[in-house]
Order: C-alpha cells, then structure tokens, then sequence
C-alpha cells in the first residue's frame, strides 16, 4: 500500500497539483503586497521624472520649542513643494478653511484633523526662514481616494500625481534662486534632523 500511496505521489499529475498549489501559496502574499505598495513604487516615479531633486522624512524647527514634519520636499523649476503623505481613502469631504474633513468608506464615517494645517504651518516657518516665496504646501493622497465635491486646493491625487507636480511648477527666471534655497533648506532640515535625533 505504502508502495502504491509512493507510485501516486511520483505521478505527473499529481506533481503538477502540488507545484500549481505551492505556486498560489507563493503568489497570493506577493500579489497583496504588490498592490499595497503600489502607489508609493508610483509616487517615487513621478518624483524621480518630474523633479530636480528629493528628500524625504524631512524635520524643520518651528522656531520655537518644537518641530514641524513633511513627508517629501520636491524641487522642481523655480519652486520647491512641501508634500504630506494622507493615508484616508474612500469618498472625501473638506476643504482648505474647515478644520474636519470626513471620509466615507464601505458605509462607515469617520474625521480627520485637515491635514493641510500641518504642511502649512511648515511652509510658512520654510518661507519666513529662506526669506524665498516660492514654497507650496501640499497633501497627496492615494489612489484609493475621491472628492465628490471637488478636490480642495493644495490637494493632490497619486492617480494624477505627475501632471499635478508640472503644474506646480516657477517660472525658469526664478530657478536659480530655488536651488540656493533649497541649498539653504536641506542644510537647515538636515541639522534640526540631528538635533531632534540627539
């Protein structure tokens, strides 16, 4: 019998079943993940395409006590972005003065602190600090998101992330005096980075 059950299991069918089976185990996680990382495999193209340079993770000083964060600064021609990452997805509702925005997704409500406030805060102590204009604030988020309603201003969506950022973009005239205030700012991000990590 033993015999029998070892013929079987050597059978070409029978290997192709297990190998099909070892496949499917093996693609699923990799499929999930594939998908979940999706819009920052894009979002790091459209960066790496339309920009003069990047950091990330980047820790400005308020001035005072505390610090101010953004996920991304962008420079592009003639003009550097402050960009929050949102992670909110489904249906949502806000706009730039209202301090709660909702989300609606698979019928559940749920709010959100505006998250333009914190972008904000850090482009207007980047503005003050370079003594350089040309700095915008704003929040990107997935793929998974809609605005009904329309898209509030200083919003940008990953399924049109690139032509978003070419519309950001300064004038050629004031190019030169971004890259010396981005210069300026990476250094400043750089060392309240090291100081907030001390």
């Amino acid at each position: 019998m033993v015999e029998t059950l070892t013929q079987h299991l050597q059978s070409p069918w029978v290997i192709a079943v297990l190998a099909a089976l070892v496949l499917i185990l093996c693609a699923v996680p990799l499929v999930t993940y594939m998908h979940k990382t999706s819009d920052m495999r894009h979002l790091k193209r459209v960066i790496r395409k339309h920009s003069y340079a990047v950091e990330q993770n980047v820790v400005l000083s308020d001035g005072i006590e505390g610090y101010l964060f953004v996920d991304y600064l962008i420079l592009l021609c003639g003009k550097i972005v402050a960009v929050k990452l949102e992670t909110s997805s489904g249906y949502i509702f806000g706009g730039e003065k209202i301090d709660e925005w909702t989300c609606v997704e698979n019928n559940r409500t749920g709010k959100f602190k505006n998250p333009m406030e914190e972008v904000s805060l850090f482009v207007q102590q980047a503005k003050h600090t370079l003594g350089f204009d040309a700095v915008d604030a704003c929040v990107l988020f997935g793929s998974k998101s809609l605005f009904p309603k329309g898209v509030p201003q200083g919003v940008l969506r990953m399924t049109c992330f690139g032509e978003e950022l070419d519309a950001l973009k300064g004038s050629d005239n004031k190019h030169e005096a971004a890259q010396q205030a981005w210069e300026k700012l990476v250094a400043m991000t750089r060392a309240d980075r090291q100081q907030l990590d001390a």
